[in-house]
């Protein structure tokens, strides 16, 4: 309950756990690590099937799918926009970067609580941004809702890039962290040696 950023840490230990206890059931792996091929084989499994399954990329993002239904139900009702939010900018003016950035720190909504995407867009505040930039870019894009959509998209897109790439390290760290870990405990000579894996 206080500490909300440690969810998705605590179903990676879920995961480890129900891994640990289903090495030979349902994995086929051995479930004693006798040297580097036994750590590499169940590494592999962990990384090509649990890790994906968790789906932790989800704790970190904005979910395009379900904002862009959002913002395209919003624009196609007629929704009036707020000409005066960005009226002192001129948004096609600035690189596509600048574009992601200005909207993200006007319309990003974070609850704080570490739920799959509790990272969401106000819809009011992107439909006025993406009004205002798309009647600056009307003759390169017209004015349809599907050119709004998608230009809406691929905001939320390059918004979405640096949480990617923070899931990435996370991940690689997760890897690291876990094989070092198996490795100490099981194989190292100044280790505890211990025996088969259990989910105890």
């Amino acid at each position: 309950m206080n500490s909300p950023h440690l969810r998705p840490a605590f179903e990676l230990d879920e995961a480890l756990l129900q891994f640990s206890g289903n090495l030979s059931k349902i994995h086929g792996l051995n479930n004693y690590i006798h040297n580097e091929t036994d750590l590499e084989n169940v590494m592999r499994v962990f990384r090509e099937t649990v890790l994906p399954g968790l789906r932790l990329w989800e704790f970190f993002v904005i979910d395009v799918a379900t904002s862009s239904k959002l913002f395209r139900e919003s624009v196609e009702k007629g929704v009036i926009s707020d000409k005066t939010l960005f009226a002192d900018k001129e948004l096609s003016k600035l690189p596509f970067k600048e574009q992601a950035e200005l909207l993200k720190s006007k319309a990003l909504v974070e609850k704080g609580d570490w739920t799959r995407f509790h990272r969401t867009i106000n819809i009011d505040i992107a439909r006025s941004f993406i009004h205002r930039l798309s009647d600056e870019l009307f003759y390169e894009m017209g004015s349809s809702v599907e050119a709004k959509v998608k230009l809406f998209e691929s905001l939320v897109n390059e918004i979405n890039l640096v949480w990617y790439l923070q899931y990435d390290d996370d991940v690689n760290a997760i890897i690291k962290n876990t094989t070092n870990r198996i490795r100490f405990m099981r194989l190292a000579p100044h280790g505890p040696r211990l025996g088969e894996i259990s989910m105890k």
